[in-house]
């Protein structure tokens, strides 16, 4: 979609708590720092976050110098994706040193922020079996040796390009994810310590973290979804969905004459939301759960609880130990994504270069 395009469809809209892009790759898109301005000028969001490969460090630094003084008033996440050390990362992503360059670009990025204060610089990691077993050493790389602003280590979900990334063992990620949060609580990793409402998010991720492990577990529901209600998906062509995971499109604003409201209040957006609810569709991609508890008010005094949990040092190993065993995530049938291939979830961010054929 071109600038025009997109400045059309973000004056239909109200204000926005966050914008996300992913991708394909979002730095591949020449003019991200422009994009990024229109919706930082008619959405104001209260933040913006970059999904990276970082492949293209240069490319990848001057957009973001250019994108954080086109939006001064919007805190910006770069999170640069590392699914494993050098030989696993570069297996899964397909791109030899890729592993190297996003080392690389994080180096860059963290000496980029230390002069902007609104930006923060983290990495993101993608857990599966083909990494499982070496994230004891993924630990000490990132948090103390990198130390970034925030590790986001997700477990793995939907349908990857190889089956067996799915059979993922989650004692070990709930053990992994522990450790993560003794380094919080501990201050050997400060979660986005400039973030607006900090240690309010971060509590919030650490129920996310409990109720995704639950969920795992349990192969069950847990919190009623606002996918298709108070947030969406919309592809590089203009197509809206409820979420990543679910392909149930709600429909296209370029037919809707780029009136997202128009599209939003329509039929099919109500069925939609309609499904969601009476099904209790379910999933475990933190994104989502982390809006459904966010405005949640039933989850605000359980939030409040994982406040005081961490000031008190705690982590996740105060609560019940996960199920053993290979357990591939039991999701509803309707729920399914690429991990591996990041070209498959969908957001308005691909060069025209860039997208599938």
């Amino acid at each position: 979609m071109s600038l025009d395009e997109i400045d059309r469809i973000a004056a239909s809209l109200d204000r926005v708590l966050w914008v996300a892009f992913t991708g394909g790759e979002p730095f591949l898109r020449k003019d991200l720092p422009e994009f990024a301005g229109i919706l930082h000028d008619r959405l104001r969001p209260v933040t913006l976050s970059i999904n990276t490969n970082g492949i293209q460090t240069d490319k990848i630094v001057a957009a973001t110098e250019q994108l954080l003084a086109r939006c001064p008033d919007t805190f910006v996440g770069i999170l640069c994706s590392l699914d494993g050390l050098q030989p696993t990362h570069d297996r899964i992503r397909g791109v030899p040193r890729n592993f190297e360059r996003t080392i690389e670009t994080f180096r860059a990025l963290k000496k980029l922020r230390d002069h902007a204060p609104n930006l923060g610089v983290g990495i993101t990691t993608t857990f599966c079996s083909w990494n499982q077993d070496e994230m004891d050493d993924m630990f000490e790389l990132v948090v103390r040796d990198l130390k970034p602003d925030n590790w986001d280590l997700s477990f793995v979900r939907g349908q990857a390009m190889e089956p067996a990334l799915e059979l993922a063992d989650v004692a070990k990620y709930r053990r992994i994810k522990s450790r993560l949060e003794q380094a919080y609580a501990s201050g050997d990793l400060r979660y986005y310590s400039n973030m607006p409402l900090a240690r309010f998010v971060h509590a919030k991720e650490r129920l996310s973290t409990r109720t995704v492990l639950k969920t795992l577990e349990t192969g069950s529901f847990q919190t009623p979804c606002y996918a298709g209600a108070l947030s969406a998906v919309i592809s590089e062509e203009g197509d809206v969905y409820p979420c990543e995971l679910l392909n149930r499109k709600i429909g296209n604003l370029r037919d809707a004459g780029y009136n997202f409201k128009a599209l939003w209040a329509a039929d099919n957006a109500r069925d939609t939301r309609t499904f969601v609810r009476e099904s209790k569709c379910f999933c475990t991609h933190e994104c989502n759960m982390s809006i459904n508890l966010l405005f949640n008010p039933a989850a605000y005094p359980r939030i409040v609880a994982e406040m005081a949990l961490e000031a008190a040092g705690n982590s996740l190993s105060s609560r019940p130990k996960s199920l053993p065993g290979l357990v591939p995530a039991p999701l509803a049938p309707q729920a399914r994504a690429t991990l591996t291939r990041e070209a498959d979830i969908r957001a308005p961010v691909r060069s025209p270069a860039s997208r599938k054929s």
